[in-house]
């Protein structure tokens, strides 16, 4: 649905203000420009747009704010995500295993499949417990357990395959 013309300039005039919270609320003027972008954007591709000006005004600025709140907790997961790499990095970085165990571990972890690897993440090395991942995902816990299990074994079979071959040691040169 094309939207008429009064509403594209009741959104030209409300730019300004638009940008005015957009600032408010993100405190950096390229965040708030690309705030204000996507919610016009939003707003020239939506079908049920309000036909008042404050209405039209409420909705963009309710679009905005719920558009910066999503970025928020993306950003905060990101965060989060990147810190439990970071400790699991660490974690296997610690004697147990030897350099050559963890680039076959982690290059195996590298040829699954996104919803394997998803999985494996969220149980094993962010420590998430079935029913949270269940939660997450939007699965029954049975099907979370059933395909951590498919997962750790198509794993398994990758470290199993893996290319990695230990040299042996030379005895150094006198």
């Amino acid at each position: 649905m094309r939207l008429g013309m009064g509403r594209r300039k009741i959104l030209v005039e409300l730019r300004e203000e638009l940008r005015a919270f957009a600032m408010s609320i993100t405190q950096r003027h390229d965040q708030a420009d690309d705030l204000v972008q996507e919610a016009i954007a939003r707003a020239l591709s939506s079908p049920n747009l309000p036909t008042q000006r404050s209405d039209l005004r409420a909705w963009t600025l309710r679009t905005m704010r719920n558009l910066h709140i999503d970025l928020m907790r993306k950003k905060s997961v990101r965060l989060e995500y990147e810190g439990e790499v970071a400790r699991f990095t660490k974690e296997a970085a610690t004697p147990g295993l030897s350099p050559v165990d963890r680039m076959i571990v982690r290059q195996a972890f590298e040829r699954l499949s996104p919803d394997h690897r998803e999985i494996l993440c969220l149980v094993d090395v962010l420590g998430m417990r079935y029913a949270e991942v269940a939660t997450v995902l939007e699965i029954a816990e049975g099907t979370v357990m059933s395909r951590v299990s498919r997962a750790r074994a198509k794993l398994l079979q990758e470290m199993v395959a893996a290319k990695v071959v230990r040299l042996p040691r030379t005895a150094k040169a006198k």
